[in-house]
C-alpha cells in the first residue's frame, strides 16, 4: 500500500499499470515469510465452542 501511494496516476489504467509494476517490485521473500507465518504455524486454531445456540422450547406438558 505505501509503494502504490508514492505513484502518481488515478485514472483506472494507470491504477492497473502501477499495481503490476508494485506487485513486481516485492522481492519473493516477502511472499514466502507470509505464507509460512499464515500455514505453517506450531500453534494451530481450535475453535472455541459456541454459547449462541438455545435449547428448543418444549410446548407440550
Amino acid at each position: 500500500k505505501s509503494r502504490l501511494q508514492k505513484l502518481d496516476g488515478l485514472t483506472h489504467e494507470k491504477l492497473k499499470e502501477n499495481i503490476e509494476t508494485v506487485i513486481k517490485d516485492i522481492p519473493n521473500e516477502k511472499y514466502e515469510n507470509i505464507f509460512k507465518g499464515a500455514y505453517n504455524r506450531t500453534e494451530k486454531y481450535v475453535k472455541k465452542p459456541s454459547n449462541r445456540t438455545r435449547k428448543l422450547k418444549n410446548y407440550l406438558p
